[in-house]
């Protein structure tokens, strides 16, 4: 389970507008009873049945958070990302390049000489994280589903 969200197949569907019934029809699974395990935390979907759903759901972002919130790998080496309207989500990247933007000297100073000395391995962190928050901004910004304008001016999912 995803601390931010809870669970993210269960979300993911929700969001779509999906029941159970109609989400097991799409994913050609047998019983609804397949798709509650994956809804409860009970059982983890293969990645072709979470590739599946990212499609079937209209929903990118659950295929990277399947990754960071499943996988070793993920949980390794993916930053979070974060589930806004995109107007908040692109000024936040804003502010993460402006931030970036802020340390680049320093970045340069520490790595000029290919080489980061114990005196600056804390100041190398801190400017990675940075970088790690940027790539985490921009990530929620790639992942995020464009709404459209419906006839009635209703906003309607765009096609994935």
């Amino acid at each position: 389970m995803n601390k931010e969200y809870g669970n993210i197949f269960r979300l993911a569907r929700k969001e779509a507008g999906l029941t159970q019934e109609v989400a097991t029809g799409l994913l050609l699974i047998k019983d609804r009873t397949t798709l509650g395990r994956y809804e409860n935390d009970q059982v983890v979907p293969n990645d072709d049945m979470v590739f599946q759903m990212m499609h079937a759901y209209g929903a990118k972002w659950l295929g990277y958070e399947y990754l960071r919130t499943y996988t070793k790998i993920g949980k390794a080496i993916l930053p979070p990302i974060y589930r806004r309207k995109v107007g908040h989500l692109t000024l936040m990247f804003k502010k993460e390049c402006d931030d970036l933007e802020d340390i680049q000297r320093d970045l340069v100073r520490m790595a000029y000489d290919d080489e980061i000395t114990e005196d600056e391995e804390e100041d190398w962190r801190s400017s990675t994280k940075e970088i790690e928050e940027v790539v985490g901004a921009g990530m929620s910004l790639l992942l995020t589903e464009i709404k459209k304008p419906s006839q009635d001016c209703s906003l309607v999912r765009a096609n994935a």
